[in-house]
């Protein structure tokens, strides 16, 4: 059947806590010719920031641990990890400017919505 607007609404609050997809998401609210409030909209915003947020601590966690365990290890000249610490940061910056280009884009999306 057709959901009412309230469980459509805990539905996709509740895809965002456990990380969905806002794409998909957005693509219902286009298909349903559903209508959010301003505030609502704001409120997946801020949603949407906390997961990007959680996203970049991730990447963040990941980096010091390769990082951690490059140092621990005896295979590398000072040079080497010198260097294989300013690539691993390379790639981390990358994908962090990845992140936040998408959030941005997100980000526009929901309040053109």
């Amino acid at each position: 059947g057709v959901m009412s607007r309230d469980e459509f609404r805990n539905q996709v609050i509740e895809n965002i806590n456990k990380g969905g997809y806002l794409s998909r998401n957005y693509q219902i609210f286009n298909d349903n010719n559903f209508k959010l409030s301003r505030k609502m909209r704001e409120e997946l915003v801020k949603q949407t920031k906390k997961i990007i947020e959680d996203g970049k601590v991730a990447i963040r966690n990941i980096r010091r641990d390769v990082l951690n365990d490059a140092k621990k290890s005896d295979e590398m000249t000072e040079d080497e990890s010198r260097n294989f610490s300013n690539e691993v940061q390379k790639v981390t910056d990358k994908y962090i400017a990845k992140i936040d280009e998408l959030s941005n884009s997100k980000e526009k999306e929901l309040l053109t919505i």
